[in-house]
């Protein structure tokens, strides 16, 4: 009987206490929701080799996007510049990469290195970039002297390596008429140290840190290509013009240099989300500051030329809608 009760008693208090708990809760109030933070959207920009001016810049934008730009994380990532570039962008590997114009125009067109047109669109032009043809024997001082020469044209099927290759031929040199070397710009300019090869051709802006390197424990002879030599190469290359670099731009280049010059571009994929195009182009160009720190050559960006010069590949609507705000498109 007594066991009886004590279940019963039992019974009442947790009947009562279940009765109580709504009453508890209710003036408690709901339980606090904890905010969920957002997750980082990271974007991968594609740069080049370490120790060339795309890798650089790349880094220099992602500095930007990571203080700049809340709610995403940029990677500045090594490949293998323009050709390799573009097809990440097409393949939407990546956010955004830079290459050069010819490259780009080549991707959009599926000629050259590409068998099929690629999907691209602009950003923003970068800085203008030469290609240069070093050597340590200063008895190299025309287009014939590069017959039988060992010659580094940079990695392989990067812009560099399509567009020094596309100079070569337009002087009537092809793969017969000389051994071409697959390097990156740093190891190149090793191999040219070492030997290994006779002719460092780069293509790079007028502050390169691989060149000022090179030039400062050697003594680099920039070879002499006469006007009409760089006028026939720059008719043969897409993106390319003839440019006069003035003496003493680097150590070694003791006259005024007549160069086959190009402007580079960041591309992006058409369907990349608007919002973020826009917010990363307007970073940048609030804050090129950050850019010129990481890589001097970023001086030589211009907002206005990305609303005047036209090379028949279309920006993307985030971008336009900033030049537009800055007032700066004219298309």
């Amino acid at each position: 009987m007594k066991t009886k009760r004590l279940w019963l008693l039992i019974g009442s208090i947790c009947l009562a206490l279940v009765l109580a708990l709504p009453l508890v809760v209710a003036c408690a109030g709901p339980a606090p929701t904890p905010t969920p933070t957002p997750e980082e959207k990271v974007l991968l920009l594609g740069g080049c080799g370490i120790g060339g001016s795309f890798y650089a810049h790349a880094t220099g934008l992602m500095k930007v996007i990571n203080q700049y730009v809340p709610g995403y994380e940029a990677i500045a990532q090594v490949t293998g510049c323009s050709v390799e570039n573009l097809r990440l962008v097409d393949t939407r590997k990546v956010f955004s990469a830079y290459a050069s114009v010819g490259v780009s125009q080549d991707a959009t067109a599926g000629e050259g290195s590409f068998t099929t047109p690629l999907k691209l669109a602009l950003m923003y032009y970068a800085h203008s970039t030469c290609a240069y043809f070093m050597t340590l024997d200063p008895t190299i001082n025309s287009t014939q002297d590069l017959r039988g020469k060992r010659i580094s044209i940079g990695d392989p099927g990067s812009g560099s390596a399509v567009v020094n290759l596309g100079i070569l031929e337009a002087w009537g040199i092809t793969e017969d008429d000389f051994t071409p070397v697959y390097l990156s710009e740093s190891a190149a300019a090793g191999a040219l140290r070492d030997g290994n090869t006779d002719i460092a051709a780069f293509v790079a802006s007028s502050s390169q840190g691989s060149i000022i390197e090179l030039t400062t424990v050697e003594d680099v002879h920039f070879i002499p290509f006469t006007k009409e030599d760089i006028e026939k190469a720059a008719a043969g290359v897409k993106g390319r013009v003839v440019i006069q670099m003035p003496a003493g731009t680097y150590k070694g280049m003791d006259e005024d240099l007549w160069l086959v010059a190009g402007v580079m571009l960041m591309a992006t994929h058409p369907d990349e989300d608007a919002d973020s195009v826009y917010a990363v182009v307007k970073a940048m160009w609030e804050h090129m500051d950050v850019m010129l720190a990481t890589h001097a050559s970023c001086a030589d960006y211009k907002k206005e030329q990305s609303g005047e010069l036209d090379v028949g590949i279309p920006f993307h609507p985030g971008a336009i809608k900033y030049y537009k705000e800055v007032g700066v498109w004219k298309k």
